[in-house]
């Protein structure tokens, strides 16, 4: 069985600088993506599979 965490766990996991609040804020504001596709809940889970990727920081891709 695959490991879940949130979107969340899984942007500090590879990004330890972000705070819960601004990868939080980062998800809602259409900053980040799962294997591609938008997504707009900080709660959404995502396993050890999936590609999380930030797509806009600062108005440009990341």
């Amino acid at each position: 069985m695959a490991t879940t965490r949130s979107v969340v766990d899984a942007l500090i996991a590879r990004h330890p600088v972000l705070t819960v609040q601004q990868a939080a804020a980062m998800v809602m504001e259409d900053s980040v993506s799962i294997n591609g596709r938008p997504v707009r809940h900080p709660g959404q889970l995502v396993s050890e599979s999936d590609r999380v990727e930030i797509v806009r920081f600062g108005g440009r891709t990341a």
